[in-house]
């Protein structure tokens, strides 16, 4: 859930609104109401802590702001990038949205992986085999064969382009969009560890 900041005196926080030339300005429709919070500069002795909370706090509210101003699809990529990172203060998040990811393109992989490898992309050394078994078993191995070529599709770093077959428009539009959300995870799961 969200947290608003609040403007607290006892946090020893006070507002400072600058003019539009200093570089420490949000944006220039910003509310002025909720211009940058700094602690004051002589005789600070709040806590450190409160004050970093505190500009964080108004940190993502700004970046909401931003995002919510984007014409039409403003509200839905706020959304997403607040589930996705928190706005950039929760890198945790990555692994646990890339595993979501994985596992969401695993179950609807979990009809069409066969026809990808068979009509698509063939993996190498990927030879799925769970027909002639009990139904409970044999649905547990072809969600286990979804994982395997929806991880090996979404962490793969290169794609050859001459393994690829194009009799299927819809399929490769999917496999690419499998290939493309997977290496969009790796990029922000490599930036967040180099944060960290």
């Amino acid at each position: 859930m969200r947290k608003e900041p609040v403007p607290d005196e006892s946090r020893h926080v006070q507002m400072l609104c600058q003019p539009p030339d200093q570089d420490d300005i949000f944006f220039n429709e910003y509310p002025r109401s909720r211009c940058v919070r700094k602690p004051p500069d002589k005789g600070f002795k709040g806590d450190i802590r409160h004050q970093n909370e505190n500009h964080q706090l108004l940190d993502r509210e700004f970046q909401s702001f931003k995002y919510r101003r984007i014409w039409l699809f403003g509200p839905a990529i706020d959304w997403a990038v607040w589930a996705w990172w928190d706005y950039g203060s929760a890198r945790e998040r990555v692994f646990l949205c890339t595993i979501f990811l994985l596992l969401l393109f695993t179950l609807i992989n979990f009809w069409l992986f066969e026809r990808l490898n068979n009509e698509v992309y063939k993996l190498d050394n990927f030879k799925p085999d769970f027909r002639g078994t009990h139904f409970a078993r044999a649905a547990i191995a072809r969600f286990y064969y979804s994982f395997i070529y929806t991880a090996a599709v979404f962490f793969k770093v290169s794609v050859k382009f001459e393994k690829l077959k194009y009799t299927s428009p819809p399929l490769l539009a999917w496999f690419f969009f499998n290939y493309l959300v997977g290496f969009f995870c790796i990029f922000f799961i490599i930036n967040a560890i180099l944060k960290f």
